[in-house]
């Protein structure tokens, strides 16, 4: 029998009619899957999003799932029909995933509840929900149905006064923004087999437009870097924190000369995040994450992948990375051959099925 990487990349992608130009479509019905592999084809189609566990975790001839997806482009939308299961995302998943985007749903069928950073959340069916990929979750939903919007951060950011703020927000179905919001997805999902790049084009910054309007009040683009305090948004200052993460001249003292601001302004506007130290530090951390588990860096020493990142010291590395994920830098390395096949193949990015693809390598044009 073939593995099930095999029937993964092989079975899924619905090619269509190529005639027709219609947009790239994935689906996965467990009824057709080979016996007993639904359960991990899911899990491998999910992997940049959640981890997932199972109420029934050793029945897995019993997993039930309908999942049928379109790629629109700069946005990726699904439909799934599945049983009860656990989602988590804690700071180790969402370094090794790469992942920064947001993802707006709604359940048809079912609901869910759990934590969203630090936010409670909970759901019922026709409710409008947001999830921060960039941010942690633990949730649970029983059987359930439900439409899903993959938006890059970087397509709904500018629209928001606060981007970093929507982490778990809930529109109920009873509230007009949510009917409007929820009556769009379902009719996505209803148009999605027979649209077009054109179609999905002319669609795509309405449904940003319309997410961003629904979810926060619109605000200017993100200021250009050197302007006054009112105009440096903290998304400017952020995508250039990202720019010079590798930079040692990053610092709190460089940022305020970049953008004109006081240390007093710089610190104020990044106090929700825990102050600019802590978040360039942690988003080091990230990266240096995702370096040790990298298979292309195994080559490279623990050392000097903490000194690429700005760490002084093994030492000062060791103790900042054990306290933000509960293990050392050398666990993290060796915790590699442990997991799944396709976390271990994670830079080799023509082995992923099709949605992994997908969700990896969106972006805003």
């Amino acid at each position: 029998m073939a593995s099930v990487r095999d029937w993964i990349e092989n079975g899924w992608v619905d090619t269509d009619d190529p005639a027709r130009d219609l947009l790239p479509r994935f689906r996965l019905d467990s009824r057709d899957c080979p016996p007993g592999t639904a359960m991990e084809a899911w899990r491998e189609a999910s992997g940049p999003l959640f981890d997932i566990s199972f109420r029934n975790e050793d029945a897995p001839e019993n997993f039930r799932l309908l999942l049928d997806s379109h790629h629109l482009g700069q946005m990726v939308l699904a439909y799934t029909r599945t049983v009860a299961q656990r989602f988590h995302r804690d700071r180790g998943a969402v370094a090794r995933s790469a992942v920064d985007h947001y993802l707006v749903q709604i359940y048809t069928a079912g609901g869910f509840a759990g934590v969203a950073g630090t936010r409670e959340i909970r759901t019922e069916a026709g409710d409008v929900s947001i999830l921060d990929m960039s941010q942690t979750l633990s949730t649970e939903a029983p059987d359930f149905a439900n439409v899903s919007l993959v938006v890059p951060r970087e397509t709904l950011a500018p629209m928001l006064k606060d981007p970093d703020s929507l982490h778990g927000l809930v529109l109920p179905r009873t509230t007009a923004l949510g009917q409007l919001l929820g009556d769009h997805l379902l009719s996505l999902r209803q148009a999605a087999p027979n649209m077009t790049e054109p179609d999905a084009m002319a669609t795509r910054q309405a449904t940003a437009a319309l997410i961003a309007g629904a979810f926060g009040p619109a605000a200017a683009a993100a200021a250009a870097a050197g302007e006054s305090l009112r105009t440096a948004s903290l998304h400017t200052i952020k995508r250039y924190i990202e720019r010079e993460l590798a930079s040692p001249e990053l610092t709190p003292d460089t940022i305020c000369r970049t953008f004109g601001l006081s240390r007093a302004n710089l610190y104020r506007l990044f106090q929700p995040l825990g102050g600019v130290a802590d978040y360039i530090r942690n988003r080091r951390l990230d990266r240096a994450f995702a370096d040790l588990i990298s298979p292309a860096l195994a080559h490279r020493r623990v050392t000097d992948i903490s000194y690429s990142w700005g760490f002084e010291s093994d030492a000062a590395f060791s103790r900042a990375f054990r306290h933000a994920f509960g293990l050392t830098p050398r666990d993290a390395r060796a915790m590699r051959s442990a997991l799944p096949r396709h976390e271990r193949e994670a830079d080799d990015d023509e082995r992923y099925p099709a949605l992994r693809r997908w969700i990896r390598e969106l972006r805003a044009y």
